[in-house]
């Protein structure tokens, strides 16, 4: 009975044994694998970091060149407008004869 139980409690030291190593192989995969996977993790939180930014200076000079162009488009036709006011203010029928007879002599001297 006792030689019996001497060779249980080794069959079962043996088999604890056993599952001691599996566990600890088990554990050791399992760190390995979280490493790998936080290690992931930061290289594409990285990469989303440095896409993101991109895409935010893109879109920041994507509204400069707008911005920059509306301001042109408005300082040309605040010039236009002021042009317009001005030669209304200062052209008349008197001025437009003048321009005329200008342009009409200067046909007639570069025909010769």
């Amino acid at each position: 009975l006792r030689q019996e139980a001497e060779t249980l409690r080794s069959e079962y030291a043996a088999k604890i044994k056993g599952a001691e190593t599996e566990a600890e192989t088990l554990l050791n995969n399992a760190r390995r694998e979280a490493d790998s996977l936080v290690s992931k993790a930061e290289e594409d939180t990285k990469a989303l970091i440095i896409r993101r930014n991109k895409m935010a200076e893109e879109k920041i000079a994507a509204a400069e060149r707008a911005a920059i162009a509306q301001i042109r488009a408005k300082a040309a036709s605040a010039a236009a407008m002021a042009a317009e006011s001005l030669i209304a203010q200062k052209h008349d029928a008197a001025a437009d004869k003048a321009l005329v007879d200008q342009a009409i002599a200067g046909l007639g001297s570069s025909i010769n």
